[in-house]
């Protein structure tokens, strides 16, 4: 995947991929609200290329863990070098008519340098 397809910003999906809420953070005047984007599946519309996988993958064992909040770096290929990107994934829970709901936030940002550990 290359970085210019990587949905940078913030969104808010159901664990289906379902699109709740998507804020990009671009360089250029795409950036802010996308209300376009909501109701569009995360996994098979937004990141269809094979990287993409490992986001998902990375998503599927953050529901399975349980875990409140995680935090990851991942490398793409870009013009023949890799760009890191940080991935913070945090549960959001809603309660609403008596019911539980739980959604995914998940904020993808750029790294300014190489990072210097390689953990994820």
């Amino acid at each position: 995947m290359r970085s210019e397809e990587m949905p940078l910003g913030l969104v808010e999906f159901e664990a289906d991929g379902t699109v709740l809420y998507y804020n990009r953070d671009s360089r250029d005047d795409s950036k802010g609200v996308a209300p376009e984007m909501v109701g569009r599946n995360l996994f098979a519309e937004l990141m269809p290329a094979v990287p993409g996988e490992q986001l998902r993958l990375l998503v599927r064992q953050f529901l399975d863990s349980h875990a409140p909040a995680q935090s990851h770096l991942l490398s793409f290929a870009r013009d023949g070098s890799a760009a890191e990107f940080r991935v913070l994934l945090a549960r959001l829970h809603s309660r609403a008519a008596q019911q539980d709901h739980e959604s995914v936030l998940m904020h993808i940002r750029e790294t300014l340098g190489p990072v210097a550990d390689g953990r994820s």
